[in-house]
């Protein structure tokens, strides 16, 4: 099997994306089953979408990073926290890729950029996540990056027919001591 080279652009979400990322998020909500949304997206619309773009991109406690294929957006890293200075801190991460590139290794770049990112923010402490026990491949990931389980909600995503378990994730992204 002959394999082809390909290049990924990453670059910080811009409100220019605006459009682009809800199509993409109708797609890939559309393509896993383990997402909080399904094929009719975030919910949201482009104004919306635009004016968060615009946001967080004014804080060093939030992210988003895409990649994009030939001016395709294919996949999409994020970390969100509040402005509120006593949970600030605490940024809330997850990835979604469209389907055709599941197994390419592409999470785990997105993965790595945004640790070090957060690693580097001025304000961030600690990253969560929350993700569906059956989403293997995805605790493999986050395990790769030492992220510990923290928690778990019984039957907290109703997905493929079924009640299934949500866990909750957490890694430590600074080097102080105290805690």
């Amino acid at each position: 099997m002959k394999k082809e080279e390909i290049e990924i652009v990453f670059e910080d979400g811009q409100a220019k994306h605006a459009k682009q990322l809800l199509d993409f998020y109708r797609q890939v909500g559309a393509e896993s089953p383990y997402l909080t949304f399904d094929e009719a997206g975030l919910g949201i619309n482009q104004e919306q979408e635009t004016r968060y773009l615009k946001q967080i991109q004014e804080t060093t406690n939030n992210r988003l990073l895409l990649a994009s294929l030939n001016g395709e957006i294919i996949g999409v890293a994020s970390i969100g926290a509040p402005t509120n200075p006593k949970t600030g801190h605490v940024g809330e991460i997850g990835i979604c890729l469209l389907r055709r590139f599941w197994g390419m290794g592409l999470s785990r770049v997105m993965m790595e950029d945004m640790i070090e990112w957060a690693e580097e923010s001025p304000s961030l402490r600690y990253l969560r996540l929350e993700v569906n026990a059956e989403n293997i491949r995805a605790i493999k990931l986050y395990e790769h990056f030492d992220f510990e389980l923290i928690g778990k909600t019984p039957a907290a995503m109703f997905c493929q027919e079924s009640y299934q378990d949500v866990l909750m994730m957490g890694l430590r992204v600074d080097d102080s001591e105290d805690q």
